[in-house]
């Protein structure tokens, strides 16, 4: 039996929502209780004498799931800034199952202020699937986190093929494709295009590509023009 449970979160631009199993929920400490719920002092007093173990089941930050997160991770994909603080004394590099890093949560939750405390440590790591924390922010259509994380994790790519400007095109994240354009159009410009209709998002991303690539699109246009 599945049950869901709410924590406030701190941002108006997403929900989290905590799934777990009941022959599970013995495995959330009261650290993790605490971290999850922004609790400052009971994080303090439990980290005395409770290690970071990572929960079982998985938490949805945003749309993406993470599975058996830490107190840390939890923190921070919450939005919790001062318990985040707290917990990278001994939990800085903790990650999930799927290798998933507290920078990512905080990614897909859309925290800048977390970010900006985690990115000099976590920056250019990626989970399981490939996927970094500037693609999480991208898919999620945070602006602020892509602005910070750009220049440091551009030009990855996934085990799907995937890249974060690829992830905002297919989205229709224009803000977003704004700002990795000029960044990655050269790598994955091209796909990005043939994947989005959106024709604002096409013309950002065709200003960055190279003369060879952007003859290439103007003669496929008139091919099928031509069909």
């Amino acid at each position: 039996m599945t049950t869901s449970s709410h924590y406030p979160p701190q941002s108006d631009m997403f929900t989290t929502i905590i799934h777990t199993h009941e022959p599970e929920n013995e495995s959330w400490t009261h650290l993790a209780s605490a971290a999850a719920s922004g609790h400052v002092e009971l994080v303090r007093k439990y980290m005395r004498d409770s290690p970071q173990t990572p929960i079982e089941g998985e938490i949805h930050f945003g749309w993406h799931a993470f599975p058996k997160p830490t107190p840390l991770i939890l923190a921070a994909g919450h939005g919790h800034l001062d318990c985040v603080r707290l917990l990278m004394k001994d939990g800085a590099g903790s990650t999930t199952s799927m290798d998933q890093t507290a920078l990512m949560a905080a990614s897909a939750g859309c925290y800048p202020d977390i970010i900006s405390e985690l990115m000099d440590k976590e920056a250019g790591r990626a989970d399981k699937n490939g996927w970094t924390a500037l693609m999480y922010a991208a898919d999620r259509g945070c602006v602020p986190i892509c602005q910070m994380l750009v220049k440091l994790e551009a030009n990855r790519t996934s085990l799907r093929s995937e890249t974060a400007l690829i992830l905002a095109a297919t989205t229709n994240k224009k803000q977003v494709v704004e700002i990795l354009a000029p960044y990655e159009a050269s790598e994955s410009g091209l796909l990005a295009m043939e994947l989005t209709s959106d024709e604002e998002i096409r013309k950002i991303i065709r200003k960055y590509l190279s003369d060879d690539a952007a003859q290439t699109i103007t003669d496929n246009e008139d091919q099928y023009f031509f069909e």
